[in-house]
């Protein structure tokens, strides 16, 4: 009785891991903090877009990529989120020109379709 409750229970565990999972995978986001760089820098704007590149390959990474067109939509994930990052990279760099602290107060988000 004891083992059948357990088995029970582990099954409608699996079932809700299952039913949760897509939505997690759907879209994934990471910040990227720009408050600790000089964006003034080429050198600086070199390792930010280094923090993108390694976010965007989290973000859009698949657990089995084996597929085809599995690969391609991941390669669709990246190149997307790759350009909206080079937007936001392009729009702080400006901003700090500017003025240092707009620039820095909020955050780079590097995001899965």
């Amino acid at each position: 009785m004891l083992k059948s409750k357990a088995l029970i229970s582990v099954i409608m565990f699996a079932g809700t891991l299952s039913l949760t999972t897509p939505a997690f995978a759907d879209e994934r986001t990471i910040e990227i903090s720009v408050q600790d760089l000089d964006l003034a820098r080429p050198s600086v704007q070199a390792r930010l877009q280094d923090r993108v590149d390694r976010a965007v390959r989290t973000v859009c990474r698949s657990e089995s990529s084996r597929a085809i067109s599995e690969r391609a939509d991941v390669k669709r994930c990246e190149a997307k989120a790759k350009a909206d990052a080079d937007r936001q990279i392009t729009q702080r760099i400006a901003e700090y020109k500017n003025d240092r602290r707009v620039a820095t107060r909020s955050n780079l988000k590097v995001a899965s379709d």
